[in-house]
């Protein structure tokens, strides 16, 4: 008994001179790391699993075989994520529109997208600030600082999602649009040696795959569409949906007009084609013509210094010299 109160009494001693701020934070800490550790230990072991990685070898060679068109997926690793954010994702169908409408246009088209990426957004929302927190924490910045940038990490990591998710659909209408020019022309070989509107569409897909493949998907997917019973109006103007490229918009309003009112779509083709072309030579004028006016900020910070300091510089210190020696 003496030996139980001793004890006792030394725990609320020991209690009574600990900072249960820093208890707490450090073993927060200490949670997160092992349940972090946890997670990936479990996506690494599915990841590696034998079968599973022979299941997927078959079925993507099959719907390759098959010109399927298969969404942007990886169950192993992402699943978690997505039973997390199916809680986040917007009721208003609006609003969870205008997120699958970016997500698509981002390249993935997926239905487990939007729930990844808000959880995406709560998961860096949380860890962010608490990594942050505990580094700075550790090197003993006063906690009003503290709190102040926490906050802002809080704020970064709930913006950092959006700002990348829009990064990534300027990136891929990019690709998008410097791979349009030669599969139009390629497009209007094929619908001039006689192929139909699918058809040419679907070599055109085949043929660019290695160089173009972005567009390739979007071609493909299409095709397939079309293919399923969806009529070539509504298809095609899911591909603008998914592109966003005012290109590929403008190319789809000239063919949708060709179809309706029976007009020669390799004739409308041929010309739409000529049309982007001049407007690709005068964009890359424009271009060139700024190129003087770019210039000026680096030639006026760097060259013209440098090129004074040259010239002037002797000059000046040979005058230094002449009025140090008459005095």
């Amino acid at each position: 008994m003496d030996l139980l109160a001793s004890l006792t009494e030394a725990l609320n001693r020991w209690a009574e001179n600990v900072d249960l701020l820093r208890l707490g934070v450090v073993g927060g800490s200490a949670l997160a790391v092992f349940l972090i550790s946890l997670v990936i230990a479990w996506l690494m072991r599915a990841w590696n699993d034998p079968v599973k990685r022979r299941l997927d070898a078959q079925v993507a060679e099959y719907e390759a075989a098959i010109g399927a068109v298969t969404p942007d997926r990886d169950p192993n690793t992402l699943r978690l994520l997505e039973r997390l954010g199916q809680g986040l994702v917007p009721l208003d169908a609006r609003k969870r529109g205008r997120i699958v409408i970016k997500l698509t246009q981002a390249g993935f088209r997926s239905n487990r997208a939007a729930p990844i990426f808000f959880a995406t957004k709560i998961v860096g929302m949380l860890v962010l600030p608490l990594v942050v927190g505990v580094s700075l924490w550790l090197l003993g910045m006063d906690q009003s600082t503290l709190f102040m940038l926490v906050g802002l990490t809080l704020s970064i990591g709930l913006l950092l999602p959006d700002s990348w998710l829009a990064k990534r659909v300027r990136k891929r209408q990019t690709v998008l649009r410097r791979a349009l020019p030669e599969a139009l022309d390629m497009m209007v070989v094929c619908v001039e040696a006689g192929l139909g509107l699918t058809a040419a569409i679907q070599r055109v897909a085949r043929e660019i795959d290695h160089q173009h493949p972005e567009l390739a998907k979007e071609f493909t997917l299409t095709m397939v569409q079309m293919r399923a019973g969806l009529d070539t109006k509504t298809a095609l103007e899911d591909m603008v949906q998914r592109a966003g490229v005012e290109e590929i918009k403008s190319l789809v309003g000239t063919l949708i007009q060709a179809i309706r009112f029976g007009t020669s779509i390799a004739n409308t083709l041929r010309i739409f084609s000529d049309d982007m072309r001049d407007k690709r030579l005068k964009a890359a004028e424009e271009q060139a013509a700024k190129v003087g006016n770019k210039m000026l900020i680096p030639i006026g910070l760097f060259m013209i210094p440098a090129f004074l300091i040259i010239a002037v510089m002797p000059p000046i210190m040979d005058i230094g010299r002449s009025f140090s020696g008459g005095f």
